[in-house]
C-alpha cells in the first residue's frame, strides 16, 4: 500500500510523548523518518525514550514541559 505522505526529514512534536499512547506515537514517527520532540512533564521518562531511540540510530529531542 502506498503511503499518502512521508515524514522523512520532518520534525514531529509529540505531547505526552514518553508514556502510553504518546510513547507509541513517538516511536512510530521516528520509525517513519521524523525527528520526534518528546514533550513531557517527566524528565526521566523523556530522557529514557530519547536515549532508547538514539541507541537504535534514530534522532530524538527530549523537551521538558514547564
Amino acid at each position: 500500500m502506498k503511503k499518502p505522505f512521508s515524514l522523512e526529514n520532518k520534525t514531529a512534536i509529540v505531547t505526552g510523548g514518553s508514556k502510553g499512547i504518546g510513547e507509541g506515537l513517538t516511536q512510530l514517527v521516528a520509525e517513519e523518518g521524523a525527528v520526534p520532540v518528546i514533550a513531557t512533564r517527566s524528565k526521566e521518562t523523556g530522557e529514557r525514550l530519547a536515549q532508547e531511540l538514539k541507541s537504535q540510530g534514530k534522532e530524538a529531542i527530549e523537551h521538558l514541559e514547564k
